[in-house]
């Protein structure tokens, strides 16, 4: 987030938000898949979390995120 007050405090010093643009149940596989030796469920995966990192709720969004759309955004430029 680019605002000046969208900060929180984080182990006693500020720190940026940053927002999640995919599903914890997708990091998780894909990290799976990168480290195939590290055994970790779902659910200790999300509370691994910092509390920086927020999840968004993709309903809530104006514009999509997804792959397609992204690539139409990248057309009509200037």
């Amino acid at each position: 987030m680019p605002g000046k007050d969208d900060f929180v405090k984080y182990n006693g010093e500020k720190v940026q938000k940053h927002y999640l643009n995919e599903y914890i149940y997708n990091l998780h596989a894909k990290f799976r898949e990168e480290n195939p030796n590290i055994n970790i469920g779902k659910t200790a995966f999300a509370k691994r979390r910092p509390k920086y990192i927020i999840p968004t709720s993709f309903s809530s969004r104006r514009t999509c995120l997804c792959q397609h759309h992204q690539n139409m955004s990248l057309n009509f430029g200037p």
